[in-house]
């Protein structure tokens, strides 16, 4: 109505504009969220057609002003169906794509998600094919993340790092085999340790330790050969918790909320979910 009005004015009454809802049930249902209304017009105004006149200026720049879209009117009859012919062929040709593609789309993803065998851990797993690939570029990008810290030469690749020294044997062990597999040579040359750098920290601890230990690094790491506090907070932390939290009530549901954190661990019922805040729920 405002554009009507806007254009009767501005022509000074000698303009007729005639509004027709677009009717959007042609549509299929699922793309009626993203469908907006609209509605078609024919404006008659006296002044002639010609781009050169004045009063065909009006009416475009009124229409571009409200956003609205402008379309030559056919001379006869005959033109009116051509135009119709070919626009019906132009939807019947992006529909016939459109559901090619979709075709195309579906027969993709049943193929990405048929299960095939896969290695997991060194057992063999039927999962999805779209699931070996994402295992596959995980294995990959983490072989040259740790590839980058190696210092590189014409034939031979070298890195220095820190291992604890009962673990030695180990190493060579798994060194020797994977040469054998790979047709590659692997082998571990010793340095004397030097006081710069300082050797970093390294502790084994059990599994019930591991919270206590990442609680205790939140306030500092102990150097190399310190003693590691991770023992005492471990005897001390939930005594003084306790002192802290005297309520019997709280402290009974602490004790169902772990107990069911422990459960849920237990059963590996959170596989997909993933995250910093489930890590830290479960692991501590």
């Amino acid at each position: 109505e405002k554009f009507a009005r806007a254009l009767f004015r501005s022509m000074r009454g000698n303009a007729y504009t005639y509004f027709q809802p677009a009717d959007l049930t042609e549509f299929p249902a699922e793309y009626a969220v993203t469908l907006q209304s609209k509605s078609l017009f024919v404006t008659y105004y006296q002044g002639g057609c010609s781009p050169s006149s004045a009063a065909y200026e009006k009416v475009i720049r009124l229409c571009a002003a409200f956003g609205a879209r402008c379309y030559s009117w056919p001379g006869s009859f005959e033109e009116a169906e051509k135009r119709f012919a070919d626009v019906s062929s132009l939807l019947a040709d992006k529909e016939k794509t459109l559901r090619a593609y979709e075709q195309y789309f579906l027969s993709e993803i049943s193929i990405l998600l048929e299960p095939v065998d896969a290695d997991c851990e060194g057992r063999r797993r039927r999962r999805p094919l779209i699931e070996a690939w994402r295992r596959f570029c995980v294995k990959e990008k983490a072989v040259y993340a740790t590839l980058n810290f190696f210092e590189a030469s014409d034939v031979t690749i070298r890195a220095d790092c820190w291992f604890p020294a009962q673990d030695e044997a180990k190493l060579r062990v798994v060194l020797a085999e994977q040469s054998a597999r790979s047709h590659a040579s692997a082998f571990l040359l010793l340095h004397p340790p030097t006081s710069s750098p300082s050797p970093p920290t390294f502790f084994r601890l059990p599994p019930f330790l591991e919270p206590f230990q990442q609680l205790v690094d939140t306030y500092g790491v102990p150097r190399y050969k310190e003693a590691n506090p991770a023992v005492f907070a471990c005897v001390f932390f939930p005594f003084l918790f306790g002192v802290m939290y005297g309520d019997v009530g709280h402290g009974f549901l602490l004790v169902l909320i772990a107990a069911a954190l422990f459960y849920v661990k237990a059963n590996n019922r959170v596989l997909r979910m993933k995250g910093e805040l489930i890590d830290m729920l479960l692991e501590g």
